[in-house]
């Protein structure tokens, strides 16, 4: 019987290591990027709400590499909030 047991608790053990960690490992992953998107997403809410006609100055001085505000206006009107994360 306690050999039995000691199978079980290994099982259990390897399964929870090889199963359950990566699967919590990517939905906390998933669960930080969709954040990272619901906060861009409030703040471009709030830009567009206080500031509606002061985007093409923005889109100006912006650092080189990210997108234009007008880019990011265009992806949240056409693909809803996941185009504006890159998905």
């Amino acid at each position: 019987m306690d050999y039995i047991m000691e199978i079980l608790m290994v099982v259990i053990i390897v399964i929870g290591c090889c199963v359950v960690l990566p699967i919590m490992i990517v939905w906390l992953t998933n669960r930080r990027k969709q954040y990272e998107i619901d906060k861009q997403t409030e703040i471009l809410m709030a830009m567009m709400e206080k500031h509606p006609d002061t985007f093409h100055l923005v889109d100006h001085n912006l650092p080189e590499g990210l997108p234009a505000v007008g880019n990011l206006l265009y992806q949240f009107r056409h693909h809803g909030i996941g185009g504006i994360g890159g998905d």
